[in-house]
């Protein structure tokens, strides 16, 4: 199978698309209420990897543990990390990002301060209810 563009061997004969399921990092004193992680979609073209991922959470902690998941559906290849887009409503007053780091599964959460430096989103800083929708692009290892 696969599409050959012409004679040479520049055949793409690797793609793939799915679903996967995060994990997500609850802090210990866990949120009172519930969450979930849902709708999450890949797209594997050769070792390019598109993701759609979706986490929602109700409830509130006081703990600085930082928002995370796990569960990826390839790890990120060494030496190269990888951002993306999201988009959030509820429960967040300020922007942040989807990170991936070099050689992960795991999505890591990220805002710019006003003094310019990023620091990892904590759960104290989601108050209520809380949804966002992001995408990520990465290579896989």
């Amino acid at each position: 199978g696969g599409i050959q563009f012409d004679s040479r061997s520049n055949k793409l004969d690797d793609y793939e698309e799915g679903t996967f399921t995060l994990n997500l990092h609850l802090p210990p004193d866990s949120l009172t209420n519930s969450h979930s992680t849902q709708n999450n979609r890949y797209i594997k073209i050769g070792s390019q990897v598109w993701i759609q991922g979706k986490i929602w959470l109700s409830g509130s902690s006081n703990s600085g543990s930082t928002l995370r998941c796990s569960g990826l559906p390839f790890t990120t290849v060494s030496g190269t990390a990888s951002t993306g887009s999201m988009i959030s409503r509820y429960g967040a007053s300020f922007d942040f990002v989807p990170y991936v780091y070099s050689n992960s599964s795991e999505v890591h959460f990220y805002q710019i301060s006003t003094t310019g430096s990023w620091n990892q989103v904590q759960y104290s800083e989601l108050a209520g209810t809380f949804e966002c929708h992001f995408n990520i692009t990465y290579h896989a290892a």
